[in-house]
């Protein structure tokens, strides 16, 4: 919390948010991400995303990759 960046990443305000994680808990406890969700995802302010299983659908897992390397070759 001493960060000079604790303002632009945490929001006090919103629990959900304070923690630049996106987690669904409306659809599961909490929901599995799946390659259907990716531009809900890619859009989101979010720096992170919880939960994701190999299992479940690997496709979200590789697309996520796949636009992660891709941007930082442009």
């Amino acid at each position: 919390m001493s960060s000079p960046f604790k303002d632009t990443v945490y929001d006090m305000r919103l629990d959900f948010a304070g923690m630049t994680r996106k987690i669904d808990w409306t659809r599961g406890c909490p929901y599995t991400w799946n390659e259907y969700d990716f531009n809900e995802l890619i859009t989101s302010e979010s720096l992170f995303a919880r939960k994701f299983s190999s299992i479940i659908d690997k496709k979200i897992i590789d697309r996520i990759k796949e636009n992660i390397l891709n941007n930082e070759q442009q």
